[in-house]
């Protein structure tokens, strides 16, 4: 096993880009601006869409910025040659990745995907201005989120994530005056995570202002637990009740490891295991 990746929520920059469609025909109800919009509460509903079966998404950052991870929740069939580019002028001619793209879901989860940028030839750590997501013909409508960070905080040790499956289901139901009745199944699943890892010192500061960045369970967090798989888990911080409000915790038991080894345990509840229209 590889090291682990955080993304902090205070280094997610896409949010910051203005975004259009410049290649293809925009889907009027999944906008561009919806790319990169990780604000709304339900991101799993809020997908950018081009009904022309291909498209190109083009971020504009308004001033050079700095990308070296970009994590994508698509809808697109696997093994599609998907690129996001990056230059000084809107042709990102600067910089070219190509996303693995794996089967939309597994074991009844969405997957998500990172693409680390540095090794990337034409990647400039002083950034570019535009980035573009491009999407080649597919057989569906493409869909896609997007998270774009300037840095992230590879841990010394890997994290250890025990998963736990809790299944949600729901249903609109409806009825008329005279007792007709039909109904939406809702079927959706979650996916909760205990995590462990022992860190040092360094890297128990970094986890801290990680924390520190996420304000509790308030904002949208990535964790790659295995920088060798290509596999991302968006989500937050799970938030416990105390005293009629919401917290978090990021539970630290000092040097039980060893001198200057700390045991840090925390939830990740993940918000794209559901099963969105749109994958």
């Amino acid at each position: 096993m590889a090291g682990s990746l955080i993304l902090s929520p205070a280094q997610e920059v896409g949010h910051l880009a203005t975004v259009s469609v410049s290649s293809g025909t925009e889907d009027s109800a999944y906008q561009a601006a919806r790319l990169c919009d990780v604000s709304s509460g339900d991101v799993e509903a809020q997908p950018a869409m081009v009904t022309s079966f291909a498209g190109d998404w083009l971020l504009d950052f308004a001033t050079a910025t700095r990308i070296d991870y970009v994590v994508a929740w698509h809808g697109f069939t696997a093994a599609l040659n998907v690129r996001f580019k990056m230059g000084a002028t809107t042709a990102t001619s600067d910089m070219d990745a190509g996303l693995t793209i794996p089967a939309k879901r597994a074991n009844n989860f969405t997957v998500q995907v990172f693409k680390a940028l540095a090794a990337v030839s034409g990647y400039s750590a002083s950034g570019k201005r535009y980035g573009k997501l491009s999407v080649p013909t597919d057989v569906v409508a493409p869909a896609a989120k997007l998270l774009c960070y300037r840095t992230g905080v590879t841990l010394t040790s890997g994290i250890r994530a025990v998963p736990k499956y809790q299944r949600r289901q729901g249903a609109i139901v409806h009825r008329t005056d005279f007792g007709h009745r039909w109904a939406y199944d809702l079927l959706g699943y979650r996916r909760s995570l205990t995590c462990r890892v022992v860190v040092p010192d360094t890297d128990l500061a970094l986890l801290d202002a990680w924390f520190e960045a996420c304000g509790g369970s308030a904002n949208l967090s990535t964790l790659i637990l295995d920088t060798a798989v290509n596999e991302a888990l968006i989500g937050y911080i799970p938030p416990q009740s105390e005293g009629g409000s919401s917290v978090a915790n990021l539970d630290v038991v000092y040097k039980p490891k060893g001198p200057g080894l700390s045991e840090v345990t925390f939830g990740f509840e993940t918000v794209t295991s559901g099963l969105p229209e749109w994958t």
